[in-house]
């Protein structure tokens, strides 16, 4: 295998055990797995990277994603344009 990807279950001095979600081989062929434990002798293992969530940047974001459906919203008039708002006729004449 070329590269395998997972979330790590175990590691000691015979291997690294995955939770295996894909691999691909050596001709750039991917196959999707469902999570079966593999365990990888760490002789095998050229390098590996580890991913992590980051919370600074999700947050920013997220900030960045609120601020413009709340712009958008501002921008649209509010409740007033999707709801009536009062705008139009409708009531009763004199």
């Amino acid at each position: 295998m070329e590269h395998v990807e997972g979330d790590v279950l175990r590691v000691d001095s015979a291997g690294i055990q995955l939770s295996v979600r894909q691999v691909e081989g050596f001709r750039g062929i991917e196959s999707d797995w469902n999570g079966e434990p593999v365990v990888i002798p760490r002789t095998a293992v050229a390098g590996w990277q580890q991913r992590r969530l980051s919370l600074g940047g999700t947050g920013f974001v997220g900030g960045l994603v609120l601020g413009g459906v709340y712009a958008m919203y501002r921008l649209l008039g509010g409740p007033g344009i999707f709801q009536g708002g009062g705008r139009g006729g409708g009531g009763t004449s004199q």
